[in-house]
């Protein structure tokens, strides 16, 4: 399997050219989440020293990015350089493509002009609000065709076609000024949100223009995730090591409390109980949500304690180990939010037999062909409390 790293523009996609990277040089994606790669050449090198890396790679301007094969793995917007003179090595670090979109506000072009704010209604100024309905899908399209509407506002992107139906409506203030990718989040992490992953891509086989595709679940398909990648650690010579399993009971939550109205004259509050673990023997476990403080509807502000205490009745449960991206099945062949089934026997926190899961980031580096994998079990809100506990 060929391993390549590259840079070129990130406006047009234009390719430029490949990278003499060293062994430590590194990438990693995670599911609706940023991801980032990181380069480290050696300054001495006649090839770097011939293309120049300190005036080539420009940051927000340039991409770096590797390849395995024909995939391109993790690809993004250069951000920050570092040159060791004792060492010789120069080092240079991107976000992943969604990271352009934390350097982003929700606003239409019209922001520009008019104030967000009007002073003798002393009121948001409605005229620079934006009022979304329809699928989860089709919201977050109307925001990447504003985002893309603003002058420098237009790398390379493309999205899906539009998912019809839906009643969602997300409505999104000037005076927020809301990062647009927290917009993101906070549709992902919602009962019943979508998948929003960044994936860069070819254009087409000559390999010389990447896009960056906005990928989003549909509301019949609201999880990108194919599959399943069957790992059976009771095999012998199964393409895995080095599995680690992890129990986090940290942040469950029985009782939640949220805070909202911040855009009002009114302070709103919310609150919910997860009666059932506390009927269960569980201590009163409180946690402020202070992630929704925009919202001014009551019931919506209710929804979203529900949600907290939903997400946060169980210890989360991850699995880390790694796999040869040459093995079987290749890392070309899946990729992060896939299923994965997962066959163990006798590891605690794992059912013996088939255990469900998604796959929520991967890692890779220039030294080998070892992909890090990080899966998490995929389960309702069944009893994880003994009955004589």
């Amino acid at each position: 399997m060929e391993q390549r790293w590259i840079c070129g523009d990130f406006m047009t996609g234009d390719y430029i050219c490949d990278l003499p990277v060293l062994g430590e040089s590194s990438w990693a994606s995670a599911l609706n989440d940023v991801g980032r790669v990181e380069v480290q050449v050696s300054a001495a090198d006649p090839k770097v020293r011939r293309l120049g890396l300190d005036k080539l790679l420009v940051p927000w301007r340039t991409y770096i990015g590797v390849v395995y094969d024909d995939v391109i793995m993790q690809a993004g917007p250069v951000t920050t350089s570092f040159y060791d003179h004792d060492t010789g090595r120069y080092q240079i670090s991107a976000v992943g493509a969604a990271g352009y979109f934390a350097r982003r506000r929700v606003l239409p072009v019209s922001a520009a002009t008019e104030p967000l704010y009007d002073y003798p209604n002393k009121r948001p100024n409605p005229g620079v609000a934006q009022a979304l309905n329809g699928s989860y899908r089709n919201i977050v399209n109307s925001m990447l065709t504003t985002l893309m509407a603003w002058p420098g506002g237009a790398p390379s992107l493309t999205f899906r076609p539009s998912d019809p139906g839906g009643t969602y409506t997300r409505t999104y203030l000037g005076t927020e000024l809301k990062e647009f990718w927290e917009a993101i989040t906070d549709i992902t992490d919602v009962e019943n949100g979508i998948d929003v992953m960044v994936r860069p891509q070819w254009v087409d086989t000559a390999q010389v223009k990447v896009r960056w595709m906005v990928d989003t679940g549909t509301l019949a398909k609201p999880l990108l995730a194919g599959g399943p990648v069957v790992w059976d650690t009771t095999r012998p010579n199964v393409n895995l090591s080095k599995l680690k399993v992890t129990s986090d009971g940290t942040n469950i939550t029985t009782r939640v409390w949220v805070t909202g109205g911040r855009d009002s004259d009114q302070p709103l509050y919310a609150t919910a109980q997860n009666t059932e673990l506390i009927n269960a023997g569980m201590p009163l476990l409180e946690t402020v949500d202070s992630l929704h403080t925009s919202v001014s509807d009551q019931a919506t502000l209710n929804a979203w304690a529900a949600d907290h205490l939903a997400a946060h009745a169980r210890p989360v449960v991850t699995c880390d180990f790694e796999v040869r991206g040459d093995g079987n099945p290749k890392v070309t062949d899946w990729q992060v939010g896939d299923w994965v089934e997962l066959i163990t026997d006798g590891i605690p926190h794992l059912d013996d037999g088939v255990n469900q899961m998604r796959i929520l980031g991967r890692t890779g580096s220039a030294s080998d062909m070892q992909i890090g994998v990080t899966v998490a079990p995929v389960r309702g809100q069944d009893a994880w409390l003994s009955e004589d506990q």
